[in-house]
């Protein structure tokens, strides 16, 4: 298997792609130049649906997901965590999600995730659903079978061979694909009549590129894993293509804390959760902690609804429901 060093390489001696990703519109403009890992990457637009996108990579991704990700990127910069160290981590931030996932979705569900790292979300619904996991990682996908979960590492269309689901969720995995058409009708394929797709991935119109425009985030937000680069309509579009009745939402992930660290020091929060957390500047023990501190949370949600309606949050959530027909 290629090295990270030769798969840096690889990037700079790709040849322009001759048509989009997504549509297959044969007329692409260049976004930018400069990706995270690799200053010489180029980054795609197409000029019919406007999507944005990178070359399709040259070396094994299965393999590069199970053997590389994770030592380049984690939920904390600069520190690869084990399974449960990330479990740790991201399971206490499972509210919005699955307040969301149930909305929409009928309990008792047989649902299947792809890219279920450690298994958090698995693990915050599995009281009332029937769950599965898909990871290619093998320690993690080990880490959720041990929790009891059943998961599988092969690719989508054999993970679970002769099985079909209620619901297929992948969060932060659409954009990693190469072929994202190709991709969501596997998606379709393995799921029943009238069945759900329930998707999160990042919002390429989110406010650190489109209202505040912080160079130094452009250059961490396009990064060689991520292939595709969504937003609202774009989404849609795919999936109403694709024979899907969707519903796209819009949430910021992200404090104003964080966001006011970008714009301050052009630099991110060390860890997921510090970036998500609202800023309470008093400490608890103070007597004005419960006034000052209800008072900046709130201004917290204030700042995320306003950047709901503005369409600028971080993240784009959709549910489709699969035509039966």
């Amino acid at each position: 298997m290629a090295t990270s060093q030769q798969k840096k390489a690889t990037l700079k001696k790709k040849k322009r792609p001759s048509s989009c990703t997504l549509c297959g519109y044969n007329k692409i403009a260049l976004v930018r130049t400069g990706i995270r890992e690799d200053a010489d990457a180029e980054v795609y637009g197409c000029l019919n649906c406007g999507f944005q996108f990178l070359s399709s990579p040259d070396y094994d991704l299965r393999a590069y997901y199970r053997e590389e990700y994770r030592k380049s990127h984690s939920y904390v910069i600069g520190e690869e965590l084990s399974p449960k160290a990330q479990f740790d981590l991201m399971r206490p931030l499972m509210e919005e999600r699955v307040k969301h996932f149930k909305e929409y979705i009928p309990k008792g569900s047989k649902v299947l995730e792809v890219g279920c790292s450690s298994g958090f979300f698995l693990d915050a619904i599995r009281d009332e659903y029937t769950v599965y996991g898909n990871e290619w990682n093998p320690a993690e996908a080990q880490f959720v079978r041990d929790m009891g979960i059943p998961c599988s590492e092969e690719a989508l269309q054999d993970a679970f061979a002769g099985e079909n689901f209620t619901v297929i969720v992948a969060y932060h995995v659409l954009e990693h694909s190469p072929n994202p058409v190709e991709w969501l009708k596997l998606v379709k394929d393995r799921l029943i009549g009238g069945g759900y797709i329930h998707l999160e991935l990042p919002n390429t119109e989110n406010a650190l590129t489109g209202i505040y425009n912080i160079p130094s985030f452009r250059d961490r937000y396009y990064r060689m894993p991520h292939l595709g680069y969504w937003n609202k309509d774009t989404l849609a579009g795919a999936l109403g293509t694709l024979g899907f009745e969707a519903r796209i939402s819009l949430r910021e992930e992200y404090s104003l804390g964080n966001h006011l660290r970008w714009l301050l020091t052009g630099e991110p929060d060390p860890n997921v959760q510090m970036a998500r957390a609202p800023y309470l500047p008093v400490p608890p023990e103070h007597p004005a902690a419960p006034v000052v501190n209800r008072f900046f949370a709130n201004f917290d949600r204030q700042y995320k609804n306003l950047l709901d309606t503005l369409k600028a949050s971080s993240l784009l959530v959709a549910v489709g429901r699969k035509r039966e027909i």
